[in-house]
């Protein structure tokens, strides 16, 4: 779940975030991030409660980490990876795709929403 929230929000954002400029301007699009940041960090803060673990008994033998709990390892490997794939591709052409969309784009207005768009 958490993970889907965040692939959602990367690729919502940039979207939202194009759209946003030519209705509200860009000043008013950054604050309103802003105020969604603050209120990602109050949910975080008073709505997530966590309980401090239990103290475990002392043994003697060393216990196996989580990675070695896991039967088949290819598995998850391949879903890392190709989680790292999906955010390299969807981020690595941020910087670049505004410019590129302003070449093609004849009324320059409209820039940041096709860029969001695309």
């Amino acid at each position: 779940v958490l993970s889907a929230g965040i692939t959602a929000g990367s690729l919502v954002g940039p979207l939202l975030g194009g759209l946003l400029p030519p209705v509200i301007g860009i000043r008013a699009t950054f604050l309103l991030s802003g105020g969604v940041i603050f209120l990602a960090f109050l949910a975080t803060t008073f709505l997530i409660k966590e309980n401090p673990p239990a103290p475990k008994p002392v043994s003697a033998a060393k216990p196996k980490s989580g990675w070695s709990q896991i039967p088949d390892q290819r598995p998850v490997v391949a879903m890392l990876t190709t989680g790292m794939l999906l955010a390299f591709a969807t981020m690595s052409i941020e910087p670049i795709i505004t410019v590129y969309v302003q070449q093609l784009v004849d009324d320059q207005s409209k820039v940041t929403m096709v860029a969001g768009v695309v």
